[in-house]
């Protein structure tokens, strides 16, 4: 699992990414709001399969 910093860092690494290669500029509101839908996709990926996060 991935501390809150290395969540920011990675952020931060993305949105100077997509800002550098392909002029695209993401928020700190869209990047939070992706981020929710990322997590909740996930979740429900895991209750589909009858396992929880984390487990091997």
């Amino acid at each position: 699992m991935t501390t809150d910093d290395e969540r920011h860092q990675r952020a931060e690494w993305t949105r100077a990414y997509l800002a550098e290669h392909f002029g695209v500029y993401v928020t700190d509101e869209e990047s939070a709001a992706m981020g929710r839908r990322l997590r909740e996709a996930f979740a429900e990926a895991q209750r589909d399969r009858g396992t929880r996060p984390g487990a091997a």
